[in-house]
C-alpha cells in the first residue's frame, strides 16, 4: 500500500507489484502483461529488473503501469511508489550479507528507473529504516500542452 501513515495500519492505496527479470518485449507479451492486470482489483505495476551485469553498468528497472482493465497507462504515482519500496527491498535483501544492519538502517536508498512510455529516469528515495519513499516527479510542459497554462501557476 502507498500513502499509509507510519504508525496506523490500514489505509492507503493499494499496488500489486509484478517483478520480473526479463526485458518488457522478451518475455512477457502485451496480452500477458494485459492479463496480469486484469488479475488485480486495482492498479498494477511490472517492474522488469536488469540482469546483474547489466544494473552494475548502470541499467535502469523499467516499469509499466496497468489498470485493472488491463490498460497500459503512462504513469501511476502510488504504484511507482510501491515499486520503489519493492526493489529497494529486494536490493538490500541480495546485500544483506555485506553491510552491516547499522549502515544499513542509516542509509538512504535511491531507486532509479524509466518507464515503458518514457525514457525519462524517474528517482525514488527509500529509507530503509521507516520505509518511506519519497517520489522525485520530472516532467517538463510548455504553453502548448496546457491550453489555460497561465491558470495553473508555479508548477515544481
Amino acid at each position: 500500500r502507498a500513502f499509509t501513515h507510519p504508525t496506523v495500519s490500514g489505509g492507503g492505496n493499494p499496488v500489486t507489484v509484478f517483478l520480473s527479470t526479463a526485458s518488457p518485449a522478451d518475455v512477457l507479451s502485451p496480452s500477458t502483461r494485459s492479463k496480469l492486470a486484469k488479475s488485480c482489483d486495482w492498479e498494477s505495476v511490472i517492474a522488469h529488473l536488469p540482469p546483474p551485469a547489466a544494473a552494475e553498468q548502470g541499467q535502469k528497472p523499467i516499469l509499466s503501469f496497468y489498470m485493472p482493465s488491463g490498460e497500459e497507462v503512462s504513469f501511476c504515482a502510488h504504484a511507482a511508489i510501491g515499486a520503489a519500496a519493492v526493489m529497494s527491498s529486494e536490493r538490500r535483501q541480495s546485500v544483506q550479507d555485506s553491510i552491516s544492519p547499522e549502515d544499513e538502517a542509516r542509509r538512504q536508498q535511491c531507486v532509479e528507473f524509466t518507464t515503458t512510455k518514457d525514457d525519462t529516469t524517474q528517482i525514488a528515495t527509500v529509507s530503509p529504516e521507516t520505509g518511506s519513499v519519497e517520489l522525485c516527479m520530472m516532467a517538463s510542459h510548455t504553453e502548448d500542452d496546457i491550453p489555460d497554462f497561465m491558470t495553473l501557476g508555479s508548477i515544481r
